[in-house]
């Protein structure tokens, strides 16, 4: 121990050791103590021992466990004194945090938690030290907290939550100040922070942000920015941890499709006449849209336009809907080859149902394989419980993907169509080198004809290896879609 000296500056320096009985001669009663090795390498055994429990989170006084060396003093106003000891803990340094990602489907807020327990029990503050790109990041209302915080979910297990329910419990409601500038100290007891992307932004990674912990004097009232002057007021007593970085990732979701209005006129010349009107809408996700006729009118007939402008009108008397159904293989019909070995059977039939092995990469047993790989030609025939006027095809290729070369559907009275083809508008170079599994979903436009058998063609040379697919899905409406 040594008398504290403060100097001009107010920064204090060593004055001489204290023996037992010296009296303290700083007018605020500090005294400086230096530790030596023996004192560090007790408090690395009793830390690297750990056979005491942790304080709990927030705990203000050091753990019991790392207490390595004392002293006592007393103090006396002339006729009484009184005695008390001094405990010397080891500080750990403030745990090592975690870096964080999450992803979410485009537009969801959420907030997350930065709290972080302290090993030695130390008090801590939780600093943002870097701001997001995109994006933006605010300060929790703690005055709203309370009755949106039962009414969200947990997006993942590193403490962050979106709302259940967006339109009744907006996540927006719980932002307070923006966080506009760093150092920002998140004075939010749970130490969380709400982000909000973006409209319609998406990106892996959108975007990321920083953060991370100090030791807090175990008696502040404030909590001081521990950058700074600050800095150099806890050199020796305070630990700053490592900072954890935080990336958001967001996907794209299905949007509600956008009306051209919400309320159209059309005009009808008096004495009757037909009068045609295009049900018309866009989206932002380049789907195909399907109009539903939701109540009929009062006066008059309502008709569905048949495929093309000569083709017969159907009568709409009732509400019609053109709702997209997706179905998964029912039936294996043909195939050309199989892998049947009695030790890891890959048989067609795997395609029956949903996916068993996607998004895995690698051989997987519920996958049809193909007899021999990089065999030339090779082709399956399955069948769908439903008939559909088709829009969409989706392979799971787990294994070498990329040796499709045509997707036909079973025509009455003609034969196998093509729906999609290496000639095809748009066709992509289809070997993926990277290993990993796909979901092949070629565009293609609705099919004229409605019908539940698909062939899917395969050159098993263009992608050389083992080829295997997972499941075949087949969407599409049971009325030819016209919009009008």
């Amino acid at each position: 121990l040594y008398q504290a000296v403060a100097g001009a500056d107010g920064a204090l320096t060593r004055g001489a050791v204290i023996e037992a009985g010296n009296e303290v001669v700083d007018g605020e009663q500090r005294v400086l103590l230096e530790v030596d090795d023996g004192f560090e390498a007790c408090v690395a055994a009793r830390r690297d021992a750990d056979t005491l429990a942790r304080p709990a989170a927030g705990h203000a006084t050091h753990a019991a466990h790392l207490r390595c060396d004392h002293f006592a003093y007393s103090a006396s106003d002339g006729t009484s004194r009184e005695s008390a000891p001094v405990h010397v803990v080891g500080n750990v340094p403030a745990s090592v945090l975690r870096n964080k990602t999450y992803t979410l489907e485009e537009d969801t807020p959420f907030w997350l938690s930065l709290h972080v327990h302290d090993d030695d029990g130390d008090p801590v503050q939780t600093v943002i030290t870097e701001l997001p790109a995109s994006g933006t990041l605010y300060f929790v209302d703690p005055a709203t907290a309370s009755s949106l915080l039962n009414n969200v979910r947990e997006v993942d297990e590193n403490f962050g939550f979106a709302s259940r329910d967006p339109a009744q419990w907006p996540l927006t409601a719980l932002a307070g100040a923006a966080i506009s500038e760093v150092p920002a100290v998140v004075e939010d007891f749970g130490r969380r922070v709400l982000f909000v992307p973006e409209t319609d932004a998406v990106g892996s990674p959108y975007a990321s942000f920083s953060y991370c912990t100090f030791d807090m004097p175990p008696h502040a009232v404030a909590r001081p920015l521990p950058f700074g002057d600050a800095a150099g007021d806890r050199a020796g007593s305070l630990a700053e941890s490592a900072c954890g970085h935080v990336v958001v990732n967001y996907v794209a979701s299905n949007d509600a499709p956008r009306l051209a209005s919400a309320n159209a006129t059309i005009s009808a010349s008096e004495g009757g006449g037909a009068v045609v009107a295009e049900l018309r809408g866009s989206d932002v996700d380049s789907e195909t849209l399907f109009a539903d006729v939701v109540e009929l009118p009062a006066f008059g007939q309502l008709y569905a336009q048949g495929v093309d402008d000569a083709a017969p009108s159907a009568l709409i008397d009732a509400p019609f809907s053109l709702k997209e159904i997706t179905q998964y293989v029912a039936r294996v019909v043909a195939v050309s080859s199989q892998y049947q070995e009695s030790s890891s059977p890959n048989p067609a039939s795997s395609l029956v149902g949903r996916p068993d092995c996607y998004p895995a990469y690698g051989d997987c047993a519920q996958a049809w394989t193909m007899f021999d790989p990089d065999n030339g030609p090779e082709w399956v025939e399955v069948e769908y419980n439903i008939a559909v006027f088709i829009t969409l095809v989706e392979v799971y290729e787990t294994e070498t993907p990329g040796a499709i070369t045509a997707i036909r559907a079973w025509r009455e009275g003609v034969g196998w169509t093509a729906l999609f083809a290496e000639s095809s508008p748009g066709w992509a170079q289809p070997f993926v080198a990277e290993k990993l599994a796909r979901r092949f979903a070629p565009v293609m436009c609705q099919s004229a004809f409605a019908s539940a058998r698909l062939r899917l063609e395969l050159d098993t040379r263009a992608a050389p290896g083992w080829n295997q697919i997972d499941a075949v899905t087949l969407s599409g409406t049971q009325a030819f879609s016209s919009a009008k």
